[in-house]
Parts: C-alpha cells; sequence; structure tokens
C-alpha cells in the first residue's frame, strides 16, 4: 500500500507491481507495510483523528472486514 505525502487516500498494489510503472509520481509517495506506518504517516502529513479514521476505513474494508465493526471485532483486526 502506498500514500501520497500531501493526501491520505491509500492507494493499494500486488506484492509484484511497481506503483510508479503505473503512472505513481516517483519521490511522492510513501510505501508502507505496517499499521504503524500508516499511523505515522498521518500523523506527519495530516494529523487529524479524521484522516486517521478515513485511512483506517480504507485498509479495513480493503482487508474484508465487514461493517458492523464492532470494537470487539476491530480490536481482534488489528490484533491479529
Amino acid at each position: 500500500m502506498s500514500l501520497y505525502r500531501d493526501a491520505c487516500e491509500p492507494w493499494f498494489w500486488c506484492q509484484k507491481c511497481s506503483p510508479y510503472s503505473l503512472g505513481a509520481e516517483p519521490g511522492r509517495l510513501t510505501i508502507v507495510t505496517t499499521y504503524q506506518e500508516v499511523i505515522d504517516h498521518v500523523r506527519m502529513f495530516a494529523n487529524t483523528n479524521e484522516s486517521l479514521r478515513f485511512v483506517a476505513d480504507r485498509v479495513i474494508t480493503a482487508k474484508g472486514l465487514l461493517k458492523p465493526r464492532t470494537d470487539k471485532k476491530l480490536v481482534e483486526f488489528f490484533t491479529a
């Protein structure tokens, strides 16, 4: 997954794909591989809870956690 440095919209790529060969702008992407890297990116470039919730929602949806998202499901999702 990657995030542009001035935005919090995540872009998802397969392991073999290069975001740069698909049109991403060189030098503007942050490639993230852990949840902590996502949090660090949001804090550095947006630093709002709303942005963090937005990115978390996109990641959770992409990973397949369906609604309703209870506290228990979220804790299990992020600690598994």
